[in-house]
């Protein structure tokens, strides 16, 4: 029996119709290649991640010289996060092609997901080299450019782009990030609303949200997440903003009170958050374990559950949950921040070894930089720069600071000379510290150390009346810092520690409770070095201080082969 001729064209109709049902039926009972490889176009389209997956795979296996179907599984793996292997399927599409310029700018998107901008930023000026019309490559270049630190050069190119464009809602996205880190506010809401209103997401939502809640527009902030109550894919960013603003009641009631008939994953995990907020561990974990039957690895439910074992008391059960999520993503520094929480609960020696307070947190004096009378000298320099762009009213939602303001723009993408100053003289105790630390493979600190450094976010934080910073971690870091620009003279008493630096108390309460075991005094000029998973946090200021600091993290560099 032959196959009928129009099985294929009529389920590449009802797939360009978004009849993805129909389109499935069709091609099901077709045995052409082309039809498998569509198949899993369908399922790809239709969210089926798992079963795009295995069509895909199959249509490579029938035809290993077609060179859109590993571009394809290149998209794929970029709807599920994985950059990594996205890149990967990305080369084997250009072996087969290497004229195949679609796939070089999926490459280049793959790459910039993994941060590795210079070469990201090496494939779109081939692109363009050969193109110069090629809109994708120049919208990636933008990007690069902004994540590089140039907001000028991007916003510049991003005005040409929306010029032709201008209903792109990527585009008035990302202009509006350059926007915001060039303290342009008025343009960056206006640029944020404009796309969250041609493509309302999860990610223009919080970003929007954030940045009204940080110029204190708190009734913009009102009528963005009413509004956002209304589009059902917004519930659980809307909750988690909720929960953020300081309301996890209001989270509550927004994800219990939803009219959608079966929560997802997401929204579980945010409920669980928010009723860990509210100090309700049982509810917590209810709503963890059932987010986790759907999801089995989904990372915030696991967080919501193993934070309410640990506020139970019960750390041995909390290992169990931690040690996979560490063999999965060894390098995520909050789970080996939970690690150390459980083990102080039930294995203190395991503990003691992995926090070693006294080898790991370490404080200096920074080298005063050539060009200034004194290290006092310096810190007015840098004070007088730093507070210029501190354009917020309020923190961020998403941060830990409390009554104070932190820089959006990266200070490595500054080019004044006092911030050059900065990192230069970093270098000194930067160095210090790694060799003080070791690198002995067994520590997950001190196994990735190979003798250098590389900066991976730098920023300003501006503390003002009763201002703090409630305990946290770094989860992208390895070695995190605090650099002491200028402290009101209430830390100097040495009984109220005021503004005092404290460490290795969690965020929520466990049982037996689990105080700071180390606290540090800062003063202008201190840099104070430890590892990103340890919680730390401060004690507030007084209302009429204010307290600036340029804190960092490091990662590992990359060491050079001989030759």
């Amino acid at each position: 029996m032959t196959e009928p001729v129009d099985t294929f064209h009529e389920g590449y109709a009802a797939y360009r119709s978004g009849d993805y049902s129909r389109a499935r039926t069709l091609l099901r009972t077709s045995r052409q290649p082309q039809a498998v490889h569509l198949l899993g176009l369908v399922e790809r389209r239709s969210g089926n991640y798992t079963d795009a997956s295995r069509w895909l795979t199959r249509a490579a296996e029938l035809e290993p010289t077609n060179h859109e179907i590993p571009h394809n599984q290149a998209l794929l793996a970029l709807d599920t996060g994985n950059a990594g292997q996205a890149e990967q399927f990305c080369h084997v599409a250009l072996s087969l092609n290497s004229e195949f310029f679609t796939a070089r700018n999926t490459l280049a998107r793959a790459l910039r997901l993994q941060k590795r901008w210079q070469e990201a930023r090496v494939l779109y000026e081939h692109q363009l080299a050969i193109d110069p019309a090629n809109v994708v490559a120049h919208f990636g270049m933008a990007t690069v450019l902004l994540e590089t630190g140039d907001a000028e050069l991007a916003r510049a190119a991003l005005d040409a782009l929306i010029a032709a464009h201008p209903d792109d809602a990527a585009m008035l996205f990302m202009r509006g990030r350059a926007h915001q880190e060039l303290g342009q506010l008025t343009a960056a809401v206006a640029d944020y609303q404009a796309s969250h209103a041609l493509e309302p997401t999860g990610h223009t939502l919080r970003v929007l949200t954030n940045l009204l809640w940080m110029t204190d527009d708190l009734q913009g902030v009102d009528r963005l997440l009413e509004a956002a109550g209304s589009i059902p894919t917004l519930l659980s960013t809307r909750a988690e903003l909720l929960r953020e603003r300081g309301t996890p009641d209001d989270a509550v009631v927004a994800v219990q009170a939803t009219s959608i008939q079966e929560l997802g994953a997401d929204e579980l995990a945010v409920l669980a958050l928010a009723q860990i907020d509210r100090n309700e561990p049982d509810a917590a974990m209810q709503s963890a374990q059932q987010a986790l039957n759907i999801e089995p690895t989904h990372p915030l439910a696991t967080s919501a559950l193993i934070t309410g074992l640990l506020m139970q008391g019960k750390g041995d059960q909390a290992l169990e949950l931690i040690y996979p999520m560490r063999r999965s993503d060894p390098l995520g520094q909050h789970w080996i921040a939970y690690e150390a929480t459980a083990l102080r609960l039930c294995r203190p020696r395991d503990y003691a070894q992995l926090t070693d307070l006294d080898k790991f947190v370490r404080s200096f004096e920074l080298p005063t930089p050539p060009g200034y009378r004194s290290l006092q000298h310096f810190n007015e320099v840098f004070l007088s720069e730093l507070k210029s762009h501190h354009h917020y009213k309020s923190h961020p939602l998403n941060q830990s600071l409390r009554n104070g303001s932190q820089t959006s723009r990266d200070l490595r993408g500054i080019d004044r000379q006092v911030i050059q100053d900065y990192f230069a003289a970093l270098d000194t105790p930067i160095r210090q510290y790694l060799e003080a630390v070791g690198d002995s493979a067994d520590h997950p600190l001190t196994a990735r150390n190979n003798g250098t450094y590389e900066f991976a976010g730098c920023w300003s934080v501006l503390l003002h009346g009763t201002g703090r910073h409630i305990n946290h971690v770094h989860p992208e870091g390895w070695i995190s810092s605090a650099y002491y620009v200028s402290v009101p003279a209430e830390c100097e008493d040495e009984t109220a520690k005021s503004g005092w630096i404290k460490f290795a108390e969690p965020p929520f309460a466990t049982t037996p409770p689990s105080p700071p075991q180390k606290w540090l005094q800062p003063r202008a000029g201190l840099v104070v070095l430890f590892p990103s998973f340890m919680w730390h946090g401060t004690t507030p200021i007084a209302n009429r201080s204010f307290r600036v600091t340029a804190p960092f993290d490091l990662v590992p560099g990359t060491v050079q082969p001989p030759g």
